[in-house]
């Protein structure tokens, strides 16, 4: 999975993409369809929202750009990718969501 950089609760508009890896390299998932992201808030909700490929899939890239319902919460939360394709199980990424932005 990428890095994805600080948020902040209330943060909108942040883009999360997700690199899928198999064996250590990087999946081709162009066959791919249902692209999900699913996110655990750290109350327990899962949220899940509908994904597109960064490029083609051939890079192994899904992402999702967040709407207001998404940093609700401070503090751990997991992002995992979903799709339907025959050989691939998802793996879990986990981050922190901060209380209040930098500026």
């Amino acid at each position: 999975m990428s890095h994805i950089h600080q948020v902040h609760v209330g943060d909108v508009g942040t883009v999360i993409v997700l690199t899928v890896y198999e064996d250590n390299e990087v999946k081709n998932i162009s066959a791919a369809a249902s692209l999900q992201i699913l996110i655990k808030k750290p109350g327990g909700l899962v949220l899940t929202k509908d994904a597109t490929f960064s490029t083609d899939g051939q890079d192994g890239k899904i992402q999702y750009t967040t709407e207001s319902d998404g940093w609700t919460e401070e503090g751990r939360y997991e992002v995992r990718g979903h799709f339907v394709l025959n050989t691939w199980n998802g793996a879990t990424s986990e981050m922190i969501v901060h209380a209040e932005a930098i500026e």
